[in-house]
């Protein structure tokens, strides 16, 4: 390159806006986290309790670990995430394959619930059947004695 120019970097941490705190009184700012709080959901709340929990205990760690840092923590959890993530595509094939199994049953129970339609025809005709064995029963009985009222066609 002509011209010999000089290039001026700048470190990457001095680029980013530093995190300011809450510059309310303490009282204030709890009454205004409550306010905002209410707006949520129970679930959502549940939510953002476990988050301040966790914020909490990693501010307590970072006091001890000197050594920590945050970019390899971030790492950490990046990857943690996507090894969670890895899970979906097999999740999805099973409850695919489940979905499959279930329209098959709901098919196998529709064909029985039509096929069950026949009943009441079919009760019919056997107490007609019922009916006229009795009567052919009855006029055994006066040759066969007892042996005609024993047979079973009369339920």
């Amino acid at each position: 390159l002509g011209g010999g120019g000089i290039i001026k970097t700048t470190p990457i941490l001095e680029l980013i806006p530093q995190l300011r705190k809450a510059e309310l009184d303490p009282e204030e700012a709890m009454a205004k986290r409550q306010r905002l709080r209410e707006r949520l959901s129970p679930e959502q709340q549940a939510s953002l309790q476990h988050f301040e929990e966790d914020h909490d205990w990693m501010a307590r760690y970072l006091e001890v670990y000197p050594e920590f840092s945050a970019g390899a923590t971030i790492s950490l959890r990046l990857s943690q995430m996507s090894n969670s993530i890895k899970v979906m595509p097999d999740l999805y094939e099973q409850v695919r394959n489940m979905s499959v199994e279930v329209q098959a049953m709901s098919h196998e129970l529709h064909t029985m619930n039509r096929k069950m339609d026949a009943l009441p025809v079919m009760a019919t005709d056997v107490k007609n059947m019922n009916f006229h064995m009795s009567v052919m029963s009855r006029g055994m009985d006066s040759t066969m004695g007892e042996a005609g009222r024993m047979l079973p066609w009369n339920w």
